[in-house]
Formats: C-alpha cells, structure tokens, sequence
C-alpha cells in the first residue's frame, strides 16, 4: 500500500518475456496491446477492509512523470490458470501523488 512510483525513465523489455518463469509465460499469453508487455505492471489484489480517499485505488498505487511509460493491472485476483483475462490498461484511477518519503542517506557512501 502507499506506493509512489514517480520519475523513471525505462528503455527496453516488453518484447520478449521470459520464458524460463512462470511469470513470463503467463504474461506471454497476456493480451496486451501491440503486443508488448506493459511497462509498470499492478497484480491488482487488494485489501478490501482498507480504505482509501482514491476511488477505485484503495490500495494507494500512485503513479506520476514516468515518461512514455504504460500500464496495466493484471487483476491477478481473477487470473484464470496462467491467464489474465480482466487485464486493464487505463492508469486513471492510478494517476496521483503520496508524500514525498524523507530522504535517507548513508554515511560514507557518495
């Protein structure tokens, strides 16, 4: 819960997944559109006796300024065998803010 991800660039990766994992068979066999596996991935389980602000989001999945990246939630909680028919792609209910976390730093390192 209260995941902000924010400011990446990504390159690369969606073309061919890994057929060795389980996961990357199970996202080969995904519908997703062009035919490339999306960029940031949601299982899409949640919580259901937490609550939230954010309609539709009430596991605070938050994401903002990750350039051309997609997304899809995977809706995993209603994957069928290794498949996840209720794949959505819409990033709406996902497109906000969290508090900035305080910056960490560690002695010594630069």
């Amino acid at each position: 819960t209260q995941v902000w991800m924010h400011d990446n660039t990504f390159s690369g990766g969606g073309d061919h997944p890994d057929q060795a994992n389980p996961l990357g068979v199970a996202l080969k066999m995904t519908p997703f559109p062009n035919g490339v596996v999306s960029t940031v991935l949601y299982d899409g389980i949640t919580d259901t006796m937490r609550t939230s602000t954010r309609p539709n989001n009430n596991m605070d999945i938050c994401l903002s300024a990750n350039g051309s990246a997609t997304f899809a939630n995977l809706h995993a909680d209603a994957a069928v065998g290794a498949k996840f028919p209720n794949l959505t792609t819409d990033a709406t209910n996902y497109t906000c803010m969290l508090t900035p976390l305080a910056a960490v730093s560690f002695p010594g390192l630069q």
